[in-house]
């Protein structure tokens, strides 16, 4: 979301960045860039009359579950308004491997999917961070091409110095802890660490960084095994710079993963699965190996951190690919004229899609009406 913002604001739009979570300690400072920001609250009609007065053209929902609890009103106060989703990642997409079924048959046996495919064929349009999710979203939902737009990962190249095999050391993995796939991957590694550790020495350790770690996780830290749970970290570049290997053990998810792109950019070797590779590069060019089980994984980790040559060819893959990932950001920068485009071709491009106003229509109202209900239920327990 932070790129769409950023985005906005090279374009020179006035941002306003509307929002019911309480905020973070680790939040970015959103007003130092310009940002206005507006406290809102869920099943709040004060919302509509805000929207109404504003006026916007634009409404970017961040993720489906904040279009079903906000579009209906957006819809009525401010019609004109492109209403745009930002998927993320496909949850849907996500929860179905999560759950081990399969993702080209067991699509509509989940709820959470068809929700955010009912939001999806809602939206005027859909930025998707891959071409993968756009091609299974039109082959299992119908959604149609002209309701998506590519938006792939956005991610500044930092420019750092050369890394060399002797002055790193160790092995890193970041992911924000509340995120079930990082989590799940902190385990998977934890339990792969012995063997590991066995293979490149008993003195070597491995460092886990990321947001909101629970007890539950650094619990896991143990100075005896060498498996190290640091937590927070203030510089991304502080989990990758010093570190010989990048090991993330992603079993499900959806989406690009920014952690692995960032390894790339610190000219950091990985071991990852096909999970984690997805929509960044072909396996015969990922700097390190695309692992198919936890025996390859192993292996692959201790040969990128024994063997200076093998790691030297991977770095050097590393470099190629960050390189290479320079052009999202021009594709990124485009998503934004098209957004213009349909604003200025709103009526025609909502004729065009019979099915989004189908949906609109059928679906809009229960969650209106189901919103409008807890707001009574909520001000007539408060007179009580």
């Amino acid at each position: 979301m932070l790129n769409i913002i950023e985005q906005c604001k090279q374009k020179q739009w006035s941002v306003v960045f509307a929002c019911a979570a309480q905020a973070s300690t680790h939040a970015v400072d959103l007003m130092a860039l310009g940002v206005q920001i507006k406290e809102i609250a869920l099943n709040d009609s004060e919302f509509d009359t805000w929207v109404q007065t504003m006026n916007p053209d634009i409404v970017i929902f961040d993720r489906f579950m904040t279009e079903e609890q906000y579009a209906w009103r957006v819809t009525h106060a401010a019609p004109h308004a492109l209403k745009v989703l930002n998927t993320e990642d496909c949850h849907s997409l996500r929860s179905i491997r999560q759950k081990h079924l399969d993702e080209d048959k067991d699509v509509s046996s989940l709820d959470i999917a068809l929700r955010e495919a009912a939001a999806i064929l809602r939206s005027d349009v859909t930025l998707v961070i891959s071409d993968y999710e756009m091609r299974w979203l039109e082959a299992h939902f119908s959604v149609p091409a002209s309701q998506m737009i590519l938006a792939p990962l956005c991610m500044p190249m930092p420019h750092g110095a050369d890394k060399h095999f002797t002055s790193s050391r160790h092995i890193s993995f970041i992911g924000n802890f509340k995120h079930a796939p990082n989590w799940d991957a902190v385990l998977k590694l934890r339990s792969l660490w012995p063997a590991i550790r066995k293979r490149i020495g008993k003195t070597e350790e491995c460092h886990i960084y990321g947001a909101y770690p629970p007890k539950k996780a650094t619990e896991l830290s143990n100075t005896a095994t060498g498996f190290l749970v640091k937590g927070w970290v203030d510089s991304v570049e502080d989990a990758f710079t010093p570190y010989r290997v990048f090991a993330a053990p992603l079993q499900f998810g959806a989406g690009i993963k920014g952690k692995l792109i960032e390894a790339t950019h610190y000219s950091t070797p990985s071991v990852t699965t096909a999970i984690g590779c997805q929509g960044i590069a072909e396996p015969k060019d990922w700097p390190g190996t695309i692992a198919v089980d936890d025996r390859e994984f192993i292996d692959a980790v201790a040969q990128l951190y024994n063997d200076q040559h093998t790691w030297e060819q991977a770095r050097d893959k590393a470099k190629i690919l960050s390189q290479s990932q320079q052009v999202n950001t021009r594709r990124f920068s485009e998503v934004f004229d098209q957004l213009e485009g349909l604003h200025q071709h709103l009526d025609e491009h909502r004729k065009a899609h019979v099915l989004s106003r189908i949906v609109n229509h059928q679906t809009l109202k229960s969650h209106q009406y189901m919103s409008q209900w807890i707001e009574a239920k909520t001000k007539l327990a408060a007179t009580q």
